[in-house]
This record gives structure tokens, sequence and C-alpha cells, in this order.
């Protein structure tokens, strides 16, 4: 009887230090593509050929010479001043 019991207790030992639920990372890659939005597909954006030059997608409001990409709440140009070497004031 003792052997019986000793027995069983190592079927639950041995039973429950094992995971039954293998998780296989391909079926997990499966369920994650399942929920991936691949479309629309994002324009690439080039870097600026310099660490000055914007990125090809940058919207450039201020180029050291003009304000003609501002917008302004009023219409007209906005309030700011162009003083020597581009700088906005």
């Amino acid at each position: 009887m003792k052997k019986c019991i000793v027995f069983i207790g190592f079927l639950i030992i041995v039973k429950t230090s094992f995971p039954q639920n293998k998780i296989n990372q391909d079926s997990l890659d499966r369920e994650a593509a399942k929920t991936e939005i691949w479309e629309p597909v994002p324009a690439m954006v080039a870097p600026g050929k310099t660490n000055s030059d914007a990125p090809s997608d940058a919207i450039i409001l201020y180029n050291g010479k003009d304000l003609s990409k501002w917008e302004t709440k009023k219409a007209g140009v906005p309030g700011w001043k162009i003083e020597k070497d581009g700088v906005l004031t």
C-alpha cells in the first residue's frame, strides 16, 4: 500500500512538472498575422542628404528667405520679421 501511495505521488509530481500545452512559435506568428494590418503600405521616406536637409516627406515652412508656406488664423502675412542671416523675430 505504501508503494502505491509513493507511486501515485510520483505520478502527480511528474504530471505537474511538465507543461501539457506546448506553445509553438509558428502558431503564435500565425495568430499575430491575423490581426496585423498590412495595407496601405506607408511610403518610404528618404532622409536628407546632409544633417541640415529635411526628410523627403517634410513640409518646409521656413526656407530662410520667406514665410510663403506659413498659414495664419488671420489672412495675410505672419507678424514675423526676417532679419539678417534669415533670423525670424
